[in-house]
C-alpha cells in the first residue's frame, strides 16, 4: 500500500517536501509534508506494474492505491504515479 513518511512541519507547497526519494509523490497538505510510497508493486522502480496496482483500487477510499492522499483513488492517482514514471528506487521504498 501508500506508506507515509512524514519528513517536516510547516511545508507552504509541495517542493517544501521534496525528500530526495525517487519513489515517493512528495506533497504539502494541510501545512505537513506526505511523501508516499509509489512503488506500489515493491519492483524497484515506476512503471506499469504501479498502475495497475491503482487500477485494483480505483474508486476505493484507500488508503492502498491512494498515492496523492485525497481520500479518493483515481485519475490523480495515476497521473501522481505517471509523474514519476521510470524512477528507480534507489533505498528499499
Amino acid at each position: 500500500g501508500a506508506f507515509e513518511y512524514s519528513a517536516q512541519q510547516g511545508c507552504a507547497q509541495n517542493a517544501d517536501c521534496e525528500d530526495q526519494n525517487p519513489c515517493t509523490y512528495d506533497l504539502c497538505r494541510d501545512s505537513s509534508c506526505i511523501n508516499n510510497n509509489a512503488n506500489l508493486d515493491g519492483n524497484g522502480n515506476i512503471g506499469l506494474g504501479d498502475i495497475i496496482h491503482v487500477i485494483g483500487y480505483w474508486a476505493t477510499t484507500g488508503p492502498t492505491g491512494d498515492i496523492d492522499s485525497s481520500g479518493w483513488v483515481g485519475l490523480s492517482d495515476v497521473l501522481a504515479i505517471m509523474s514519476l514514471w521510470g524512477n528507480s528506487c534507489a533505498y528499499g521504498v
